[in-house]
């Protein structure tokens, strides 16, 4: 991969992870399933954008059964953290 293709593949990740965070911010704890819906952005971008937030500390990833439910750590406005990081 070349360092253009790299750099562009983690700004796709930056951008999901957005997302991810506004969606989670607007309507608050989701399940995975419902969030990928909400995000509209397949794999293997929305995993690593999850991946990104959950190694930031700026989601928790909980057991729900059968599934996993989806929580921003801080309860305060959404300030993407994850820009320029």
């Amino acid at each position: 991969m070349t360092k253009q293709a790299a750099e562009e593949m983690l700004e796709k990740i930056r951008a999901v992870s957005e997302l991810i965070f506004d969606v989670l911010y607007r309507e608050g704890d989701m399940e995975l399933e419902q969030l990928k819906k909400e995000v509209k952005h397949a794999s293997p971008v929305f995993d690593w954008a999850i991946g990104w937030l959950v190694g930031k500390d700026d989601i928790e990833i909980l057991p729900a059964g059968d599934s996993f439910t989806i929580r921003r750590n801080d309860p305060t406005p959404a300030v993407f953290p994850i820009r320029g990081n």
